[in-house]
């Protein structure tokens, strides 16, 4: 199904297309509190790493493969 990332009904999607990012979607917030990451590219490849890094620890059941596209992960 592939990364999170690549589903394109998740705000996460918008993480890495900043210019089409909806007006009140603001990622700022998530950024800093991983770490006080800023919304750059560097920022946002720090971001997916470490929640990339997390998931087992967030679901020891899920592969990084799926990286959380299962059906419960999408809302």
């Amino acid at each position: 199904m592939g990364r999170l990332s690549e589903h394109r009904y998740s705000s996460y999607w918008y993480l890495g297309q900043p210019k089409l990012r909806p007006a009140f979607l603001d990622l700022n917030t998530a950024l800093e509190e991983a770490g006080g990451l800023t919304d750059t590219p560097a920022g946002r490849r720090s971001y997916d790493s470490i929640t990339y890094n997390l998931l087992p620890l967030i679901d020891p059941l899920a592969s990084t493969e799926d990286y959380g596209m299962r059906t419960r992960w999408v809302g």
